[in-house]
């Protein structure tokens, strides 16, 4: 019936211990298409646009974030530091890292938004 950026079946991962602000966007979607598709299409129709720009502006905030994440894992000097351990989870936290930012590229290379 509605078809948005939240209506596809790969939906990310959940990417910290709480909740992000596009799980949350995520989740209201879901509430207000089950609840009010039915009753109240004119509510939906109004209110889904809102919710895929919302949507769109976390996505971009949380690539922000990871870009800033990993542009100063390497200019503090994280590149080679002293003990394996701390060397090997820095390397697996980087990995997560880009991996996030490409799940956020394809989200907003989909809605036809600059990656950039």
């Amino acid at each position: 019936m509605f078809s948005t950026l939240m209506d596809r079946d790969s939906k990310g991962l959940k990417t910290w211990f709480r909740q992000t602000i596009c799980e949350v966007h995520r989740q209201i979607y879901d509430t207000l298409v089950v609840e009010l598709a039915e009753t109240r299409p004119d509510v939906i129709v109004k209110l889904v646009p809102l919710i895929d720009e919302a949507y769109l502006m976390g996505v971009k905030m949380n690539k922000k974030l990871v870009e800033n994440k990993l542009s100063k894992m390497k200019d503090n000097g994280f590149q080679s530091p002293q003990r394996a351990a701390q060397a090997q989870a820095t390397r697996k936290e980087r990995i997560r890292l880009v991996k996030l930012l490409e799940q956020n590229n394809q989200t907003l290379k989909e809605a036809g938004e600059p990656t950039q």
